[in-house]
């Protein structure tokens, strides 16, 4: 029997590199199928809450698919993810599912934001 709160690092790939990140990073492209047979047996278990994080977890295909199983199954989602690919239309297919959607904010300062983020290795938005 798992806990009641699981915390899924659905991804270890993302788009930045900030320093003070703690997750693993590999640019190998996760296997959908196997996402989803780990959502399904997440909603098997029962938990209450599931946070997805990783990498970023917006990387992932059918993101909104993996919510809509742990949400059916009552299961409040939150997605944890730096919003870089937060588009209005994923949006809207995440809303019905998720429960929340954490952005970090570094800095009000747009210059301190920039560099914890590592903008500058990767390019300004």
């Amino acid at each position: 029997m798992l806990e009641d709160k699981v915390n899924w690092i659905i991804t270890q790939r993302c788009n930045r590199n900030c320093g003070y990140c703690f997750a693993p990073k590999d640019d190998n492209q996760e296997s959908a199928d196997n996402i989803q047979k780990l959502a399904i047996k997440l909603a098997a278990e029962k938990v209450k809450k599931v946070t997805i994080s990783g990498g970023e977890p917006c990387l992932i295909y059918n993101l909104p698919g993996i919510t809509k199983i742990l949400h059916k199954a009552g299961i409040y989602v939150s997605i944890h993810t730096n919003g870089d690919y937060l588009t209005k239309n994923l949006i809207k297919e995440l809303k019905p599912f998720v429960g929340d959607i954490a952005i970090p904010i570094d800095s009000i300062d747009r210059t301190i934001n920039d560099q914890r983020r590592d903008f500058d290795a990767l390019g300004s938005f």
